[in-house]
């Protein structure tokens, strides 16, 4: 199981999903194939065309995947993947 807390992502803000996984599967897998068992369009809202929406920033077990391997950033059961949206304001 992969838990994904997401801030900022519209109907999702604050949410925390389990996620079933059987096996270690790259990050662009885990959004493309497991999010399946979420409700709703999470999968829409956070990748376009392959890649991840502009704005859009995750953290795997504490790291950002522009330090991991971005997409192809091997996820494994138990690890903690952060979704967020960037906000700027005051």
């Amino acid at each position: 199981m992969v838990i994904l807390k997401c801030f900022g992502i519209p109907d999702y803000h604050l949410a925390t999903l389990e996620i079933e996984i059987p096996h270690n599967v790259s990050l662009e897998t885990l959004l493309d194939d497991f999010l399946i068992q979420v409700e709703g369009n999470l999968t829409e809202l956070l990748l376009h065309n392959r890649s991840l929406r502009k704005g859009i920033y995750i953290l795997v077990n504490g790291r950002t995947i522009e330090s991991l391997s971005g997409l192809e950033t091997t996820i494994k059961p138990g690890d903690e993947i952060v979704v967020s949206k960037i906000l700027v304001g005051g």
